[in-house]
């Protein structure tokens, strides 16, 4: 029979194994998600993107929706964001961001990071919320206001 410490000491290295094949692949499917979705911006200028985004949820879908990784991408028209699972879109037409900040949670859910929080009018017109995890969440603001300052001086001529 085989010792209890010898079972559970394979039993640990099967369970780690597991994790590290699962977090590989999911390492692998974001980065050929960010890759297909650069190529549906092919013709734009990408001003930030990340493979790696944690979606947060959105206000208006309230407590009980699914929230996941993805690609989030900035071009002058638009923030994107693919989810990798299930697949789900988010498109925020820059024209209809209202605010950009940064919070420490969102819809009661915290990771002891900051995150990037996008204030908009959504396809109703109504006020709406979304919140993403980052890397580099000031210069997500930064670039995202400055495409609002340039779209306002765009539209003031």
């Amino acid at each position: 029979m085989i010792p209890t410490p010898v079972i559970i000491i394979l039993a640990v290295i099967l369970f780690v194994g597991f994790f590290i094949l699962i977090f590989h692949q999911l390492a692998k499917k974001l980065k050929t998600q960010e890759q297909t979705v650069r190529e549906k911006f092919k013709d734009k200028l990408v001003y930030r993107s990340s493979a790696g985004a944690n979606f947060a949820g959105q206000k208006s879908k309230g407590m009980a929706q699914i929230r996941g990784n993805g690609a989030l991408v900035l071009v002058e028209d638009q923030l994107y964001f693919e989810m990798l699972m299930p697949k789900r879109e988010i498109i925020i037409p820059i024209e209809k961001i209202t605010n950009v900040t940064k919070v420490n949670a969102f819809l009661a859910k915290a990771k002891g990071m900051p995150l990037l929080m996008v204030e908009f009018l959504n396809n109703e017109g109504q006020a709406d919320a979304a919140a993403w995890w980052v890397r580099n969440v000031d210069e997500w603001i930064k670039s995202i206001n400055e495409l609002r300052d340039k779209r306002d001086e765009k539209n003031e001529n």
